[in-house]
């Protein structure tokens, strides 16, 4: 949550640039450097998938749909902030700390639960 926390803390009406550079700095390091953005999530989803089959565990195909989800809301926060740096749409930080903080509560819930699913 403290991305979230920062991202309401950039200067969007006194200094739009620097906010633009940052999250545009966010964006790549989540997609290119950094976890791959949703791709990880999409292969970890397919693991999963076959995961189920082999150890006869059904649940853990619903979590992996669950997790396909969570990537294409990755992709959307990385669509969103796209939109803004180009000022295709207002600059808003706000919007995008809500996005990581709905991104973190649906990440904390799957994890929780796959934790469970996995134990004998």
């Amino acid at each position: 949550m403290g991305l979230a926390r920062a991202f309401e803390r950039l200067p969007a009406k006194t200094d739009p640039q620097t906010t633009k550079l940052i999250i545009g700095h966010v964006v790549r390091m989540q997609e290119e450097i950094g976890t791959g953005g949703a791709g990880f999530r999409f292969m970890y989803a397919a693991f999963l998938e076959e995961a189920a089959a082999r150890i006869n565990r059904p649940a853990l195909t619903e979590l992996a749909a669950q997790l396909v989800e969570i990537g294409d809301l990755w992709r959307e926060f990385a669509l969103v902030s796209a939109r803004m740096i180009r000022d295709r749409d207002p600059l808003d930080p706000g919007l995008l700390a809500t996005m990581l903080r709905a991104q973190a509560v649906s990440e904390k819930k799957l994890f929780t639960s796959l934790g469970k699913a996995a134990r004998p």
